[in-house]
């Protein structure tokens, strides 16, 4: 409140019934206090911020001020409506024991608690961690490539996460190296690179068929629907590669 004081008014508080009534708030306060001598606290404030008190009108106030300090109590808000404080002046004094007259105190503490969550992950972010919009529960990369979320990190921790549809499209055809003149054709080495990994990615699927039909000895029909299809999808796949040399 002191600090409220200097503000507003500079060393010490005017001479007129704001001065008395924002007076008598801070002396309550004070009188209320745990300090060893609220007493001596007490006339000290009354004498810095109102010199221009006579000597009965100091003693009734300071009088007052104890009569009532058990009995009167204001609460942030409360507090912060019989000072007029805004937002604004709670922020550039800080303040943080007296509310706003702007901002009650549900508003406040959403606000603390976005300024928080914020700075969290701001110092997230410095780690190197991705922020919640980026992350793969958020952007399902696995329907873009049009296969299920178990397949998706199934061919992830496998080293052959690829789109099923770009590599039919996409895909050169694959032609044996031709021979002129006993010099090897420009293109040969880019054909037997893509033979080499196709032939991999290949053998690889087939170890997941294999794998799959392990994980589910009881035949067709007692397989899920989404089991089913993925493993026809790859014996689909597997064979167009076997059989595209």
């Amino acid at each position: 409140m002191a600090r409220v004081f200097a503000h507003r008014f500079g060393d010490q508080l005017p001479d007129s019934d704001t001065g008395r009534r924002l007076l008598d708030i801070a002396l309550v306060h004070i009188a209320d206090s745990d300090r060893a001598n609220p007493d001596k606290s007490v006339r000290d404030f009354a004498d810095e911020w109102a010199p221009w008190l006579d000597d009965d009108e100091h003693e009734a106030m300071i009088d007052e001020a104890f009569n009532r300090r058990r009995r009167r109590k204001w609460k942030a808000d409360a507090l912060a409506a019989e000072l007029e404080l805004t937002f604004a002046d709670r922020q550039q004094l800080k303040i943080v024991t007296i509310g706003a007259i702007d901002m009650n105190v549900d508003a406040r503490t959403t606000r603390r608690r976005s300024r928080k969550n914020e700075g969290r992950a701001q110092r997230r972010h410095a780690k190197g961690a991705k922020p919640r919009c980026q992350s793969l529960a958020q952007t399902q990369p696995w329907k873009k490539l049009g296969i299920g979320r178990t397949t998706y990190f199934e061919r992830k921790k496998a080293g052959i996460l690829y789109d099923v549809r770009t590599v039919r499209t996409n895909t050169p055809p694959l032609v044996r190296s031709t021979v002129s003149a006993g010099k090897i054709d420009a293109d040969d080495a880019m054909t037997r690179e893509w033979n080499g990994a196709l032939s991999t990615i290949a053998r690889i699927i087939e170890r997941q068929i294999q794998s799959a039909k392990r994980r589910a000895p009881l035949g067709r029909a007692a397989r899920s629907k989404s089991q089913r299809k993925r493993i026809d999808e790859q014996c689909s796949f597997t064979r167009r590669l076997q059989t595209a040399d």
